[in-house]
């Protein structure tokens, strides 16, 4: 007689199996009915919750906070239609009252566009203005929305903004480019070339003051054109030459950015070294340009992360090559680029929504949170204002705007810029600012009262548990909370998914732990306790 052996555990008999299939199902169901749980329980833990040492050293100062980080590129075609009102020419009331509040410090006119507008045909009264077509789904016609028109609705949104300006090298001569200089910066009391005093002019077109302009730029990514071969480096730097000359003739102390190679990871710089274009621009160049402007398109596998990279050996370029930092970078574009659909029947456009989704917010945050801890990043244009995938604002049925959660993220930046950036560290899962798995970054910056923490936490479904280390002792003062049901939320003109809470707290206690949730951006504002008991 043959027998079925028997299962035990801690020498006690549990059952006498049978045939073997009897047998394993026994024991798979024990399993399951006592280790699972145990296992389940060991899984929601570590995907709920995160520990995060956040280490801020209030007295060691990296930098001003440049406000010109925060800055935005436009369009000459988009920007009109949603903006301006070509028949009143004025600014859409609608356009001023959603644009209200909103803070533009640096403000460039942006992409290919900026290479064949010639701003001499949109100047003046409508009847003097020249007819041009500035793209293949752009109308050919006069053009009302010109520079004059641009800053006065700018500024009229933000009286202290400033501006980038793109030297259309295509179209245009150095001989305009210095006019131009003239045009925007001149006082209307000296006529620099002997002809047309281009500053008075101005003042007749109604604007009185200088503009003030805080980067001329060289081309937008002229070393390629539509994903085609564009100008030769021997070809750029000699034009860059003319220009500049043109440029100092004019203002001496106009700042000068060329740029760099353009989406050094693409296919274009395969199999030809990217930092050869910077590099002979710095030895060229060196002592009469200011910025190296540089452009970052980013996604999630292609996070900030990806892009530091490329800035770290710009920037020890710029020490290695001129013996000093003088020249700094200005990300003269920068924002999350759609993913490209690989089955060819599906539309691009179909993914436009992932620049503005919660995804895209924190995508954004976080590279702008990595900027502000970078010295030699001076400015910086958000891609775009209102052209594309990319816009801070819409236009929805009958034409109606609404803001994207990019229009509220910027807004919380504004509200959380403080004075100086000071150290921070961090330690945990997801913090290592060189990995492509980097999803928690924190600024620590100081105010008047204490410290401002702008946090991102671009984990989908992992809140953090942070401890916090600082000098001082701090309270919690206010909390602003960007966040939303789903990362892929994304507003739209009857559902504003993506929210901005605001919590008044005014709290005593010393600031030591704070949960942070998943996917959001939050900005605490800090009280030194010193300083609450002095009030």
């Amino acid at each position: 007689m043959i027998h079925s052996p028997t299962f035990t555990i801690h020498n006690t008999t549990l059952f006498s199996a049978g045939p073997n299939l009897f047998r394993y199902a026994i024991i798979i169901e024990i399993l399951l009915v006592f280790l699972l749980p145990l296992v389940s329980i060991r899984a929601s833990w570590s995907q709920q919750f995160l520990s995060t040492t956040v280490t801020v050293d209030e007295n060691k100062i990296i930098r001003k906070v440049p406000k010109e980080l925060f800055g935005f590129n436009h369009n000459w075609i988009q920007s009109a239609q949603l903006i301006w009102d070509k028949k009143k020419m004025q600014i859409f009331p609608e356009a001023a009252d959603i644009l209200s509040g909103l803070s533009m410090p640096l403000n460039r006119m942006s992409g290919s566009v900026s290479q064949v507008f010639r701003w001499k045909q949109a100047i003046g009264p409508k009847s003097n203005r020249v007819r041009q077509q500035l793209a293949a789904y752009d109308a050919n016609e006069k053009k009302y929305f010109g520079p004059l028109e641009w800053i006065e609705t700018t500024r009229a949104i933000d009286p202290t903004a400033e501006f980038s300006w793109v030297f259309n090298l295509k179209t245009e001569t150095p001989s305009d480019h210095a006019d131009l200089v003239e045009f925007l910066t001149g006082n209307g009391l000296i006529n620099f070339n002997g002809g047309i005093n281009w500053a008075k002019k101005r003042i007749e077109f109604g604007l009185i003051d200088p503009v003030p302009i805080k980067i001329w730029e060289l081309g937008n990514e002229m070393d390629w054109a539509g994903g085609k071969a564009g100008w030769s480096l021997k070809k750029y730097l000699f034009e860059c030459k003319k220009v500049i000359k043109a440029v100092h003739s004019i203002d001496s102390d106009a700042a000068i950015a060329v740029h760099a190679a353009s989406a050094p990871m693409g296919q274009r710089y395969r199999f030809r070294d990217w930092r050869k274009w910077h590099r002979t621009l710095l030895r060229e160049l060196g002592d009469e340009i200011d910025y190296i402007a540089f452009h970052a398109y980013y996604r999630p596998n292609i996070p900030s992360s990806v892009f530091e990279k490329y800035l770290n050996v710009i920037r020890d370029d710029i020490l290695n090559i001129t013996g000093n930092n003088h020249i700094k970078i200005y990300i003269s574009e920068h924002a999350v680029w759609p993913t490209t659909p690989k089955n060819k029947e599906k539309k691009w456009k179909e993914n436009w929504h992932e620049t503005h989704s919660l995804a895209g917010c924190l995508l954004t945050a976080q590279f702008i949170n990595r900027l502000l801890q970078r010295d030699e990043v001076e400015a910086a244009a958000y891609h775009s204002f209102s052209a594309g995938p990319w816009g801070i604002f819409f236009a929805g049925k009958d034409n109606k705007l609404y803001r994207t959660g990019i229009f509220d993220l910027f807004l919380l930046f504004d509200n959380a810029i403080g004075d100086d950036v000071v150290y921070s560290s961090v330690r945990g899962i997801g913090t290592d600012i060189s990995k492509k798995t980097l999803t928690f970054t924190v600024t620590a910056m100081t105010s008047v009262d204490g410290i401002h923490l702008i946090m991102v936490n671009r984990e989908a479904e992992n809140s953090r548990m942070i401890e916090f280390q600082f000098n001082n002792k701090y309270s919690i003062a206010e909390i602003t909370t960007l966040s939303a049901n789903s990362i892929e939320s994304y507003n739209r003109l009857s559902d504003r998914s993506i929210y901005s809470k605001i919590e008044h707290l005014n709290l005593k206690t010393d600031f030591t732990n704070y949960t942070m949730p998943a996917k959001s951006i939050v900005f605490i504002k800090l009280v030194n306790c010193n300083k609450r008991e002095a009030i």
